[in-house]
């Protein structure tokens, strides 16, 4: 199945990867991994590879999810906090547009950084990313956040991951 997928993949010039993933229930897992896409060329390649799930009859359910990384080049220290206070701040907005099973803390891969009352101004006062992931307590100490700034050291980016799983594009329009 996965070679298959992988070949239509490539016949329709996406260069995305499939891998099994243990973290997804159902039978043979498997997740789908982009190259960095931009602007409209990349919503397109978006269009043709959830067309390209649904002619292999591809499935989703609650442990599956879709994660976006933005890339930070170019932003300030204070302008990745502005996003990270933001999205503490509209954190239950946002639970309202997905899955339930993506919201609060449901899913273990995609915890809420809400945490404690407080946790805004702490995030004002850190200074760097390494601080803001090694404080006690962190929501971010672990990958594993709706908003993972983790990925900064890694891949120069923040991580989304709070979308619920889907292969209809218009899903990820909201």
């Amino acid at each position: 199945r996965y070679d298959d997928l992988s070949r239509s993949l490539t016949n329709n010039g996406l260069n995305w990867k499939v891998e099994e993933d243990s973290s997804i229930k159902g039978q043979r897992p498997f997740e789908l991994i982009s190259p960095p896409l931009k602007k409209q060329a990349g919503l397109k390649q978006v269009i043709e590879a959830c067309a390209i799930l649904k002619s292999h009859d591809a499935q989703v359910n609650d442990s599956c999810g879709f994660h976006v990384h933005i890339d930070i080049d170019g932003l300030s220290f204070e302008q990745i906090k502005n996003i990270l206070i933001s999205y503490t701040q509209y954190e239950e907005v946002i639970d309202s547009l997905v899955d339930p099973s993506r919201r609060d803390s449901k899913n273990r891969y995609c915890r809420t950084i809400k945490g404690k009352p407080q946790w805004l101004e702490i995030i004002k006062s850190i200074n760097t990313v390494s601080e803001l992931c090694s404080y006690p307590d962190s929501p971010f100490y672990s990958r594993y956040c709706k908003l993972n700034v983790r990925s900064i050291a890694l891949h120069h980016t923040i991580e989304f991951r709070q979308h619920h799983g889907t292969t209809k594009f218009e899903d990820l329009l909201y």
